[in-house]
């Protein structure tokens, strides 16, 4: 004898496979555009060279940057990526886990 089918067990499988799912892109979308990125340090847009300075004006205070000091800002900046990206590695790959077993459960009844 066959069990009932039951469409609150299923549809509740569904819930947190496209959760884990999202999360994965969502984490994969944050980290992948700046992994591994060390471009130019910039001013405003300008490349710079060693040696120089980097002036900004913000609502009429004027703060001074050397590339030195912008180079080390820009590479401690990129720590959390490999974080990032295993994270949403991992989410992506229980989200897969999940939506095969609803797929396999919506197939069986």
């Amino acid at each position: 004898m066959s069990r009932p089918y039951h469409a609150r067990e299923t549809s509740l499988l569904w819930l947190p496979a496209l959760g884990f799912l999202l999360c994965g892109l969502l984490f994969g979308y944050l980290a992948l555009p700046v992994a591994g990125h060390s471009g130019p340090v910039t001013c405003d847009g300008d490349v710079m060279r060693p040696g120089d300075q980097c002036l900004l004006n913000v609502n009429g205070s004027t703060s001074s940057s050397s590339y030195e000091e912008l180079r080390a800002r820009q590479e401690a900046g990129h720590g959390w990526e490999p974080v990032a990206l295993t994270i949403g590695g991992g989410t992506l790959l229980i989200g897969c886990g999940l939506t095969a077993l609803a797929v396999r459960n919506t197939r069986r009844r």
